[in-house]
């Protein structure tokens, strides 16, 4: 018998050896990791953070100023120079919206004290703080007896409740930014600063700040901010930490947010 035929002969009675398929390896999806972000500790309670971003071919410096407010309180202050230096506080942040001669755009509550008036004016959304919990509300029908620690008007809102962006177009402006940012149902407080490294007067269209706010957080947090409101920008724009470096804004700030220990 020819090799030819044995082999034939093999095949028809089912005694070829079978060749196994080959191994098919399975490699899992691997989420990407979370940026290493180091946080400093001003005092217990309160940490902040710096990181760079891209942004339109250019750098962006996102800053975050964070308040556990079971141990910190925020504050409305006039500044006696018109900087975000002006006061000997542990923090200071620009706030809302001012007029030519510096008066408030809007709605002003500090400690019980009213240091501005309703107005459309100010924005369309108040930050607050009540028993030490912050939230963002409407301006509009926003309650005339309010009787919590804080309020100040600004707008617009940037993170509506749900987490969801309240910025639904771009403008086209981009400026420096500030936003106030609740987190934990209301028990931690971001203070969200960002500009343009190269020119610190500008940085993101709103609409983009809205949605970076609303999504993972560039500091690594896995979520974003229950709701947002955006503070006075621009030239506006500054903060000032106590034994650390700051930013100062370009133009004057004659509000200020300061943080106090509880």
């Amino acid at each position: 018998m020819t090799a030819r035929r044995f082999l034939l002969a093999l095949a028809l009675t089912g005694c070829t050896r079978r060749i196994p398929p080959p191994q098919v390896r399975v490699v899992e999806s691997v989420a990407p990791a979370r940026p290493m972000v180091a946080w400093s500790t001003v005092a217990p309670g309160f940490t902040w953070t710096q990181v760079e971003l891209p942004f339109d071919e250019e750098r962006l410096l996102w800053t975050v100023l964070r308040f556990d407010l079971s141990r910190w309180s925020l504050q409305v202050e006039r500044s006696p120079d018109d900087t975000v230096t002006g006061l000997a506080r542990t923090a200071a942040v620009n706030a809302g919206y001012f007029e030519p001669d510096h008066a408030p755009s809007g709605l002003l509550i500090s400690r019980g004290h009213v240091l501005g008036r309703p107005a459309t004016r100010g924005g369309s959304g108040v930050l607050t703080l009540r028993n030490g919990r912050a939230s963002i509300e409407a301006s509009a029908g926003f309650p005339e007896d309010f009787a919590g620690e804080l309020a100040v008007q600004c707008g617009p809102r940037l993170v509506e409740e749900g987490g969801l962006v309240g910025v639904h177009r771009d403008d086209g402006h981009r400026f420096a930014r500030t936003a106030a940012c609740v987190r934990d149902a209301g028990r931690t407080l971001d203070l969200v600063l960002t500009w343009n490294l190269h020119d610190p007067l500008r940085g993101p269209g709103l609409q983009w700040f809205a949605r970076r706010l609303a999504g993972p957080s560039p500091t690594g947090d896995p979520s974003g901010c229950e709701r947002a409101l955006n503070l006075d920008g621009g030239p506006s724009t500054g903060f000032s930490i106590a034994g650390a470096p700051g930013h100062p804004a370009l133009g004057p700030t004659p509000w200020l947010l300061t943080a106090h220990a509880l």
